[in-house]
């Protein structure tokens, strides 16, 4: 009995240890993902599907943080300077419809379309478009030993105080319920994607 009980652990000890993937529980606490490009993103449930994500951008000059619907349907965003709140540029989104009507991101999920407007903290408004959403699949997300599998949401939106048409990109890591930026149009206009290098519990 003895030997046997040395043999099992001696098993246990030469088995490979499980990799340590992150879980939908790790959201509660937070979960920072690191960009090739040198950003990173902070994203932590706040209850009710909705999520609060910080991003700060590799230039290290700006840091926003915002509160979005599903992680992915932003609703409110500030400016952080020295992690201070900028409440006096905050903008508050009005997607025009009440927000259980808004598809929960999935493979199967319609198309949305809609218009949406940005208001100041005054209740000014800032900026107003059509938005497009759609949902494909998208490709796994693989770091190390842990694979999470991807939903793509792809919004355009044609705005018309200051006409542009603004595209984004997020993946969306339905095992984790968060979604995070990952191709977008900049201020030139230009069209920029990254990819993830690293994902922890914060």
């Amino acid at each position: 009995m003895r030997q046997f009980v040395f043999s099992m652990i001696a098993a246990a000890l030469a088995a490979p240890a499980m990799a340590d993937c992150l879980t939908a529980n790790d959201a509660e606490g937070g979960i920072r993902v690191t960009f090739q490009n040198g950003d990173v993103t902070t994203v932590r449930a706040l209850g009710a599907d909705m999520f609060q994500i910080e991003e700060t951008y590799a230039e290290g000059t700006q840091h926003f943080r915002f509160h979005a619907l599903y992680s992915t349907y932003n609703l409110w965003d500030a400016r952080l300077i020295g992690g201070v709140q900028q409440d006096a540029d905050a903008v508050r989104i009005d997607w025009g419809v009440d927000l259980s009507e808004l598809p929960r991101p999935a493979v199967d999920a319609p198309a949305w379309t809609g218009e949406v407007i940005e208001y100041d903290p005054s209740g000014g408004i800032n900026e107003r478009g059509q938005r497009e959403l759609r949902f494909a699949p998208g490709k796994p997300i693989v770091l190390g030993d842990c694979s999470y599998e991807t939903l793509t949401v792809g919004a355009e939106t044609n705005w018309t105080i200051n006409p542009r048409v603004q595209v984004q990109f997020w993946s969306y890591l339905p095992e984790l319920g968060i979604s995070f930026v990952v191709g977008w149009t900049n201020s030139a206009n230009e069209y920029v994607e990254t990819s993830v290098t690293n994902m922890e519990a914060m």
